[in-house]
């Protein structure tokens, strides 16, 4: 029943994202999404996303875990799928592809984007999330996972314009896999929280300043385990 559930939602997504197709190609301008209000755009992106999906996504029902591979998306700025509850693991390919909300998906355990455009990424609030991937995402500026509370491997090797990066309460993240993140993008790097991230504690203060010099602020407080 959930299959048929779900399978009924897309479709009706699908149709409101090709009426707003419609819609967009009837003003004749490229732009109409960007002028329409915020909870206008949000919606739309939301029925684009679901469409999307309804085309391009393989599903697999593995231990009552649900994957899901975006490879073949069509030409994505903005895709949704924060609060999805049952989505355990995300693959995403898209060349457009400029934002990614992931937040709040409470069994999402590993992440793998290529994007070369993605300039945001939010993840925040998945604490189950343990592994994030993110490759040829070079223009990457924004990047949210804070209360990721089971992330130990975050890998990007190409976000050398990193901006923001919000590790709050990512408990168990080790130094190994902070560094060499700070080691890409310190040059770029002005906002750094790793409020709570008690694995790192060995990453002295002092280190994350000489390796991201023109921060302008930094969060190392609660890095202390309390037990």
């Amino acid at each position: 029943m959930g299959n048929g559930n779900e399978a009924a939602a897309a479709a009706a997504a699908a149709a409101a994202a090709t009426a707003a197709a419609a819609a967009a190609a009837a003003t004749g301008s490229p732009e109409v999404a960007a002028a329409a209000s915020p909870s206008a755009a949000e919606a739309e992106a939301d029925a684009a996303a679901a469409a999307a999906l309804a085309l391009a996504v393989e599903t697999v029902d593995v231990v009552s875990r649900r994957r899901m591979r975006l490879e073949r998306l069509p030409p994505l700025v903005q895709l949704s799928l924060r609060g999805w509850s049952r989505l355990g693991v995300l693959q995403v390919s898209c060349a457009s592809l400029a934002r990614l909300n992931v937040s709040q998906c409470t069994v999402l355990s590993l992440l793998v984007v290529r994007a070369p455009l993605l300039s945001s990424l939010n993840a925040s609030g998945c604490r189950t999330l343990g592994e994030v991937f993110l490759g040829r995402c070079a223009v990457l500026r924004s990047l949210n996972l804070a209360q990721c509370k089971a992330l130990h491997a975050l890998r990007a090797p190409a976000a050398a314009r990193l901006d923001t990066l919000n590790l709050f309460g990512c408990r168990v993240l080790p130094p190994e896999s902070l560094t060499p993140l700070l080691h890409t993008s310190g040059a770029a790097l002005r906002q750094l929280n790793m409020n709570g991230c008690v694995g790192t504690i060995d990453l002295s203060e002092a280190t994350v300043r000489q390796l991201c010099p023109h921060l302008v602020q930094l969060d190392c407080q609660g890095r202390k385990a309390k037990y």
